[in-house]
């Protein structure tokens, strides 16, 4: 997986946004969400590389952040965000 191209990020003081030069539309991601994202901007990952990386920097139930991150990760590929 990878961000889309058309994609770009700005950093903000404690989230993320994302504007799609395609589209017009702009999303604000916050922890832990933003660092699946930079992640993802500074190369490619496949969706298991990902989670680890998500369960390992947080301290959460490893069910319900499997969960969430599948949920968070199905959205961002449906809204473009991310492709696979």
């Amino acid at each position: 997986m990878k961000i889309s191209k058309s994609i770009r990020l700005h950093q903000l003081k404690e989230s993320i946004a994302l504007f799609c030069t395609f589209t017009g539309d702009t999303h604000f991601l916050t922890c832990p969400y933003d660092k699946v994202i930079s992640d993802l901007n500074s190369e490619a990952r496949s969706r298991s590389e990902l989670l680890m990386s998500f369960l390992n920097n947080n301290e959460f139930d490893n069910v319900d952040a499997t969960k969430e991150f599948n949920q968070f990760v199905t959205e961002a590929i449906n809204s473009g965000i991310i492709s696979e």
